[in-house]
């Protein structure tokens, strides 16, 4: 039975009026408002909404700073893909860390050229165990927190695994880090697919992957700092990107489903072409 003072919604609970809370620092009496509060449960009715079941395999990419409260955060949807898949199945979450890269690489560099040798000397380089992520940081931060996760050992484009997977996806090599060869051979034999959560569909790790697979992409060198026995040093590797003509080609391979909560999409997207094999 839903309280007075809210109403239910779709997709959780909905409150009907705001809810007042006071400052500890002034005491000062407060309005916050808010609008739907997302539960495991309706994550668990979207989830398999778009098809995902027992023994599949999920890519998550899940970005949630523009999502409204969702009870339990970024475990709340852990949980209900786990529930899902169960342990015959497997997660893949990428735990990107691209503060191990050279000062060099960086995208947007705010430090100047004189001062990347001290940035170099004072790195501490990647550890599976130890090096945050930097990319849908929050959720991959917490992935990392549940139990049976293991961590690749790839100093900028790692991946966490939970569930049942090929021990092979774990050697993820330094080049060319993403592919169907190693760190998403799952895809090639099982029922598969990729979720956006807060993410757009161009950001699709599949991309990448199928560029791998057909030798087409913008070849790229980017160079990081690489852990070696107890010393560290930078070494240079091989990656790939994709253009917008070639990403437009991609989804034309894929099965894609794409629904909108709280103003922000979640994306399905399948190596399948039709709905009926998902």
């Amino acid at each position: 039975m839903v309280k007075e003072g809210f109403r239910t919604g779709i997709f959780g609970l909905v409150f009907s009026r705001n809810s007042v809370y006071y400052d500890k620092i002034n005491g000062n009496k407060r309005i916050r408002t808010m609008d739907i509060l997302y539960t495991k449960k309706d994550f668990l009715d979207i989830f398999s909404t778009m098809g995902i079941d027992e023994g599949m395999v999920v890519l998550v990419q899940a970005d949630l700073t523009g999502f409204n409260e969702i009870l339990s955060g970024s475990q709340a949807i852990i949980e209900a893909l786990q529930e899902l898949v169960k342990e015959d199945g497997c997660i893949i979450c990428p735990t990107f860390s691209l503060s191990c890269l050279d000062p060099a690489c960086y995208e947007q560099n705010d430090y100047t050229y004189e001062s990347w040798n001290m940035i170099r000397d004072n790195m501490l380089g990647y550890d599976p165990k130890l090096t945050s992520c930097d990319v849908y940081a929050d959720f991959a931060d917490q992935f990392l927190k549940n139990e049976n996760v293991r961590r690749t050992n790839h100093s900028v484009y790692s991946f966490a695994f939970w569930g049942t997977y090929d021990e092979k996806c774990l050697e993820q090599p330094l080049n060319f880090p993403i592919s169907f060869s190693r760190v998403f051979r799952e895809f090639v034999d099982r029922r598969a697919c990729n979720i956006l959560i807060g993410e757009k569909i161009e950001n699709s790790l599949l991309w990448p992957a199928m560029a791998k697979t057909m030798n087409q992409g913008i070849l790229t060198i980017k160079r990081a700092i690489i852990n070696q026995g107890r010393g560290k040093q930078l070494k240079n590797f091989l990656n790939l990107e994709v253009d917008q003509e070639r990403m437009e080609e991609y989804k034309k391979m894929c099965y894609i489903q794409s629904s909108e909560y709280s103003r922000k999409a979640i994306h399905f997207l399948s190596l399948d072409t039709s709905e009926e094999s998902i």
